[in-house]
């Protein structure tokens, strides 16, 4: 939707150089911040994702332990505010991390509700997950975990629509479901189909 507090105006959001560093291997990526695009849900925020193993996947994941539980990240999910300063310019707020994740970020949806869905990926395997993250709490949970080229099993997409400040959210029916959409491949050849998912068991 148009804002008229910021017609005409602009802020640099990043200047990265030529990736022409990025390393020949599978599960490689940027080392800068990379896939920027705005939140739907919200009017002027960004969301953006940046390696934390400098995008090559010879060094060493990001540790944490917590409660005595290792977890290793390659990625982190950024939200970044643009506001309107003093002088009327405009201005990024400090980002925010949304999430990590241990593979390779691919891409992310929101419902109207506020839920989000990521998904990850790793090449080197052909395996890609689906998360949930709670917009109140960060908290992720996992959808599903799966080979991307196990098509007989594929659960499908979810399907999207366009919402009233012209942005394109997943379909929503009630809060906490969605419908998922694929094309059904068999033995015995494709049988396109639509399924609902409950996000919420």
């Amino acid at each position: 939707a148009k804002d008229d507090a910021f017609a005409g105006s602009s802020v640099l959001v990043a200047s990265n150089p030529v990736d022409d560093e990025i390393p020949l291997s599978y599960d490689a990526c940027s080392r800068h911040k990379r896939q920027f695009e705005f939140n739907p849900c919200l009017p002027h925020t960004l969301i953006y994702a940046h390696a934390l193993d400098g995008g090559d996947p010879t060094n060493d994941p990001v540790l944490v332990v917590d409660e005595d539980k290792q977890y290793t990240f390659r990625d982190a999910l950024y939200s970044q505010d643009i506001i309107t300063a003093d002088d009327s310019n405009l201005s990024l707020q400090d980002p925010v991390e949304l999430c990590r994740l241990e593979w390779r970020y691919d891409d992310i949806d929101f419902t109207q509700s506020g839920t989000i869905l990521i998904d990850e990926y790793r090449w080197s395997d052909r395996m890609e997950r689906k998360w949930k993250l709670s917009s109140a709490s960060s908290t992720k949970t996992l959808l599903w975990e799966r080979s991307w080229e196990d098509r007989y099993g594929s659960p499908g997409t979810p399907v999207r629509k366009r919402g009233e400040n012209g942005k394109y959210f997943i379909r929503e029916p009630t809060p906490g479901k969605i419908f998922l959409k694929g094309a059904g491949a068999s033995p015995l050849g494709d049988r396109p189909f639509l399924d609902s998912m409950d996000l919420e068991t």
